[in-house]
């Protein structure tokens, strides 16, 4: 039984792997697995830590958590976009780092 958990796992592992390289012809996997991954986070935390608390206190804490994490990914995107602190301007700025072109 144990074994065959190991082996399921590892099949897992090398479809997930394998999903995320076909990002240059499925540009949105990546976000489409970072949705699943974070539904299924909230569906174990739900199941396994917190059975016994009322649905709509659950629901409102994860609303809350949800919001919060989007403001923060949008602030780094807003940065990752407009400013040159992760790895320089895009080719949609209005600033164009010239060093990819030399």
């Amino acid at each position: 039984r144990i074994f065959a958990l190991v082996i399921y796992l590892g099949v897992t592992i090398c479809l997930f792997i394998g999903v995320l390289f076909l990002t240059k012809m499925a540009p949105s996997t990546p976000i489409i697995i970072g949705m699943l991954m974070s539904l299924l986070g909230v569906i174990a935390v739900r199941k396994l830590l917190v059975q016994h608390t009322p649905t709509a206190t659950f629901m409102s804490s994860v609303g809350c958590i949800f919001g919060l994490y989007a403001v923060g990914l949008t602030a780094v995107w807003l940065l990752w976009v407009l400013t040159p602190v992760f790895g320089g301007y895009n080719h949609w700025s209005a600033h164009r780092d010239d060093t990819e072109n030399s």
